[in-house]
């Protein structure tokens, strides 16, 4: 995911490595990680409170489930 899709109330997801989606929340604020670049906080569904996750690893949640069927189409070929 980019920065500039990170807008507050977005819906996210974080995809496992087998391709299915783990998690699902919303994007509830920007903070700063301990390299002072700008990451958004994900308030995830089953959290009490948001956490701060690189943008690199969450996706909207459309692409998201567009990205876990490509992995998963992969992984069936390849096999």
């Amino acid at each position: 995911m980019k920065l500039y899709q990170c807008k507050l109330g977005e819906i996210v997801c974080n995809i496992q490595a087998d391709g299915s989606i783990e998690k699902i929340g919303h994007i509830s604020g920007l903070t700063k990680n301990n390299y002072e670049e700008v990451i958004p906080m994900v308030h995830w569904a089953a959290d009490k409170k948001p956490q701060p996750v690189h943008h690199r690893n969450i996706h909207l949640l459309e692409q998201g489930e567009k990205e876990a069927s490509k992995v998963k189409k992969l992984k069936k070929s390849i096999k």
